[in-house]
């Protein structure tokens, strides 16, 4: 595993990003995603996508309490932007949101690992 590099970014939602030499792009989400903070969300990312070769994201929501409908459909159309097995990845998923994609039977969709380590270790 290559070393992770931190990228500055200026986003509302967006607390940290790191990238290593490899194409993997770990987001630090912060703050609740409604269905406006969503359309936010979907900009920043999919502008870090554009500019770097990411072949898995792994998306830290662990400032996330509320994840709405816009925030689920943010992560379906990255799971189709980098479709490959465990491409996106959610990690320190707050058990309010867990809850929601328990219920809504997304866990055969979205890949869910603990903590990055063990994300990075998928």
């Amino acid at each position: 595993m290559a070393p992770m590099e931190s990228i500055p970014l200026h986003s509302k939602l967006i607390a940290a990003v790191r990238l290593d030499g490899e194409g993997v792009m770990i987001l630090e989400v912060a703050g609740d995603i409604s269905f406006e903070a969503a359309a936010l969300l979907r900009k920043d990312v999919f502008a870090l996508l554009d500019k770097h070769a990411v072949k898995r994201l792994i998306l830290n929501l662990r400032q996330v309490s509320y994840l709405g409908s816009g925030g689920f459909g943010v992560i379906i159309e990255l799971l189709r932007k980098i479709p490959q097995e465990r491409g996106v990845i959610l990690t320190n998923v707050h058990p309010n949101v867990l809850g929601v994609i328990k219920v809504m039977k997304l866990t055969s969709i979205f890949t869910v690992a603990a903590d990055d380590q063990d994300a990075l270790a998928m």
